[in-house]
């Protein structure tokens, strides 16, 4: 655990190094801000969308199960 917080420390730091030192104009950094930004957004809509399909599936196959077990008794009474 401690070897894993010392590693991100480092590549924190090294991270922090890097971009004081490049020459990047302000634009580019703006716009690598907001390419991250829209990654970010991106990532959590698509996981927020997967989390709605996989509900509405299961809310699907639960409706059906219960449209069955509905239809049971009258297929006992027509037999």
């Amino acid at each position: 655990m401690e070897l894993t917080s010392d590693e991100i420390s480092n590549l924190n730091r090294k991270i922090v190094d890097l971009m004081s030192n490049t020459s990047a104009s302000t634009q580019e950094s703006v716009l690598a801000i907001i390419i991250y930004a829209c990654a970010g957004l991106i990532e959590v809509f698509s996981l927020t969308l997967m989390l709605c399909v996989l509900k509405l599936d299961g809310f699907m196959k639960k409706s059906n199960q219960e449209q069955e077990l509905l239809a049971l008794p009258k297929r006992r009474v027509e037999n």
